[in-house]
């Protein structure tokens, strides 16, 4: 069963606030319910949302699979260097990383393994924070799995966005890896059901569980494994 969106707002603005002055009564928590419903009927173009600092990412995921030709090698590496080839002509996608390092192998395994709670286990995040994105996820697979629209999809993860980007006691580091990873889902979204199911490219598990992996080195990371987990899960 899908879990309640405002469940999953309550839990990311209460359960990762763990000192005592961050703690909320309840009816501090119905008023901040309420302000994001508020938030959440601003007029925003979908798949945008502009209060999310990490935004960028998610649009130059959906820039490159754009860009993207389905007649290159049908390896994994192959298309990861593909991938690649479009991300570094890409000025925004430099700025966004001008250091940028090629997938790794061990970064090749992660996409091919597609083990979130792994991942997430192993990831920088607080239990709280892996809890919380791992919900997230469910939550959207489970609105996939009933062909609900993007606009809920979109809804859900906007309003788990505000809760963190609401939450004064999160650690950046780790608002930085999540605030990255539901840009992508979100774009990744919209692109699955806006532009129809690429035979060779879908957003799955596996793509959101290398964007986990990839945001703890950065955006740029977190695109490049996203999209290739895409691509891995699809011809599996």
């Amino acid at each position: 069963m899908i879990r309640p969106i405002l469940w999953l707002l309550l839990f990311a603005i209460a359960s990762l606030s763990c000192s005592p002055e961050f703690q909320e009564t309840e009816n501090q928590q119905i008023e901040k319910s309420a302000l994001n419903e508020t938030f959440l009927k601003k007029a925003i173009t979908m798949p945008a949302n502009p209060d999310n600092g990490y935004d960028n990412a998610g649009w130059m995921h959906n820039q490159i699979l754009e860009a993207y030709t389905y007649n290159t090698p049908a390896s994994l590496t192959g298309r990861i260097t593909a991938l690649e080839s479009i991300a570094q002509a890409d000025s925004t996608f430099l700025s966004l990383a001008p250091n940028y390092t090629s997938v790794s192998t061990a970064q090749l395994n992660v996409i091919t393994q597609d083990n979130l709670t792994q991942v997430l286990s192993n990831s920088a995040l607080s239990p709280a924070s892996q809890n919380s994105l791992k919900v997230l996820i469910d939550n959207i697979f489970d609105l996939e799995s009933k062909a609900s629209s993007y606009e809920v999809i979109y809804s859900l993860i906007i309003a788990f966005e505000s809760g963190i980007i609401e939450n004064a006691a999160l650690p950046e580091a780790e608002r930085k890896i999540i605030l990255t990873t539901t840009s992508v889902a979100r774009y990744a979204a919209f692109y699955d059901k806006k532009k129809g199911k690429d035979k060779d490219w879908r957003m799955s598990r596996g793509s959101l569980t290398s964007a986990i992996y990839g945001s703890q080195e950065g955006p740029c990371k977190a695109i490049i494994m996203s999209l290739a987990g895409g691509l891995y899960n699809s011809s599996n």
